[in-house]
């Protein structure tokens, strides 16, 4: 008898679970006014989506959220289909402590567009992804606009191919356990507006992509790795492009500020700024880096001759460095007279027809050649 009323409590459980389940997803339909977030006949339950909810939005048109007052955060809102294009036009809050889901999921052809004026704030648990990009998603953020990521496992995960993130507005990013942003291999991110980093416990940037930061700011502090690692793809070369007067701000990376092994340009009006590298200012470990703009790098003071400035190639791994500009390679290679500039390893090249300027560090050994 205990048994079957054991087992009959069970089944009353596991009904309710599914029941509570269905009540939590709201499916838009579109069936009231078309665009109000907060019209109950918009959605499949003929209800507002609640707190914790899990929202779909899969409409084979356009369509244009509009909301009054506050929506209730929900867990997670996802945006699917070759057809479904959402303008956000109203402000909202996502994510819910418990969740085992990314926050905001664009996927297979879906886009978002988060409109001027309007704030998008996630905060999934550490554990999970505050956005999550697959298979041809896009993403625009307006000029005007803002995306704030309070915490997150990666703050935004560009996972699938053709995804494209596309920024003219703010983006800020908190508290990330793992890489603030990942580019993986057949993706892309365009950055006209800013983008902040703070203190992610892995890389600020990790790029299999193409990255243009077209006249855009990044600005990335303290990660606990490198502010910007740059790897080669293997099916389609990846691509880092600072260009306009786009900036590019590193400070107190816990490893190298930018490690690269794939091709990266600073175009002529760009600036990059690396200080207080634990390891190297910007070390590169294949393929080619293309200088016509400003590079300034300030290395911590005592630094040693294994993290200079410039590391250009390894003993083993060819790399070349390329610097035009006459904007020139400001290097401060830091106080207590052990630090270096630029070291050239044995498969490093470095080529200048502009200028480079040294200062600080060794007096005996400032620049290291081997290559």
């Amino acid at each position: 008898m205990y048994r079957q009323k054991h087992l009959a409590l069970v089944l009353v459980l596991l009904v309710f679970s599914s029941f509570h389940y269905i009540l939590a997803q709201s499916v838009w339909d579109g069936g009231g006014d078309g665009t109000s977030w907060n019209d109950p006949l918009n959605w499949n339950t003929d209800m507002e989506p609640g707190l914790g909810a899990e929202v779909v939005i899969n409409s084979s048109a356009t369509l244009t959220l509009s909301g009054t007052g506050t929506a209730l955060p929900p867990a997670k809102l996802t945006i699917t289909g070759p057809t479904t294009r959402v303008d956000l036009d109203m402000d909202l809050d996502i994510g819910d402590p418990v969740s085992t889901t990314p926050a905001l999921v664009v996927t297979n052809g879906g886009i978002l567009n988060l409109k001027p004026e309007r704030t998008l704030i996630l905060d999934p648990p550490v554990t999970e992804n505050a956005v999550q990009m697959n298979l041809a998603a896009g993403l625009n953020i307006e000029a005007g606009a803002t995306l704030l990521v309070l915490k997150a496992n990666r703050g935004i995960n560009i996972a699938q191919r053709t995804a494209l993130l596309d920024n003219k507005g703010l983006i800020s990013l908190f508290n990330c356990n793992n890489h603030a942003i990942f580019l993986a291999e057949e993706t892309g991110l365009v950055n006209y507006g800013e983008i902040s980093i703070t203190a992610p416990l892995r890389n600020g940037i990790y790029n299999v992509g193409s990255i243009v930061n077209l006249s855009g700011n990044i600005t990335i502090n303290s990660p606990l790795n490198r502010g910007i690692q740059h790897i080669p793809g293997t099916i389609i070369p990846s691509s880092f492009t600072n260009t306009g007067t786009g900036t590019i701000t590193i400070s107190s990376p816990g490893d190298d500020g930018i490690r690269s092994s794939a091709a990266f340009l600073n175009d002529t009006l760009a600036t990059i700024t690396v200080t207080q590298a634990i390891d190297d200012g910007i070390e590169l470990i294949g393929d080619v880096f293309t200088n016509h703009g400003t590079i300034n790098l300030t290395c911590r003071d005592a630094a040693i001759t294994s993290g200079p400035g410039l590391a250009v190639g390894t003993n083993s791994v060819a790399a070349t460095f390329i610097n035009t500009s006459n904007n020139s390679l400001n290097i401060f290679a830091g106080g207590g007279g052990s630090g270096v500039s630029i070291y050239v390893y044995g498969m490093g090249v470095l080529s200048n027809s502009g200028t480079i300027d040294v200062s600080g560090g060794s007096p005996t050994l400032n620049i290291f050649n081997r290559g």
